[in-house]
């Protein structure tokens, strides 16, 4: 009896860590940066790399940070010879697909820096997502891109 009260509570805390570790991991953020720019920039960029591991769609609906008064979702897409940014409501990452926020497409629009930004320092942008979960991801600033 004891041992069959101790395995099936063994077997209900595996069960137990591996939905917890599936509900972490439905939404992968990696690559996460910011492009520095100058001191009295009004506005910077933010980039990342979303993969859906989840089976279902999810949507990216909002981003806030400390450090600047707003952010918002824009994606640049190129119209007549010109680059336009076009604001977003949300950006859909269909299930088992990966989403990548990069210079001349998706992009975080950081604007109004409360504090100088600039190389090596670390901002936390919290990510709100259409099934109500949120995800706080820290972004480096850099001065380009990552190599890959």
């Amino acid at each position: 009896m004891k041992f069959r009260s101790l395995l099936v509570a063994s077997l209900m805390l595996i069960v137990w860590q591996s939905v917890a570790c599936a509900t972490d991991e439905k939404l992968h953020v990696s690559d996460s940066w910011i492009r520095e720019a100058p001191p009295n920039a009004v506005s910077l960029a933010g980039y990342m790399m979303m993969e859906n591991r989840s089976g279902e769609e999810l949507s990216l609906v909002s981003a806030a940070a400390d450090v600047f008064a707003h952010v918002m979702i824009h994606r640049t897409m190129h119209e007549g010879g010109m680059a336009r940014m076009h604001h977003q409501d949300q950006v859909t990452i269909p299930p088992h697909e990966e989403i990548r926020f990069e210079p001349n497409g998706y992009h975080l629009m950081l604007m109004h820096p409360q504090q100088a930004i600039k190389n090596g320092d670390r901002v936390t942008i919290q990510l709100g997502f259409s099934d109500g979960s949120e995800q706080h991801v820290i972004f480096e600033v850099r001065k380009q891109a990552p190599v890959k």
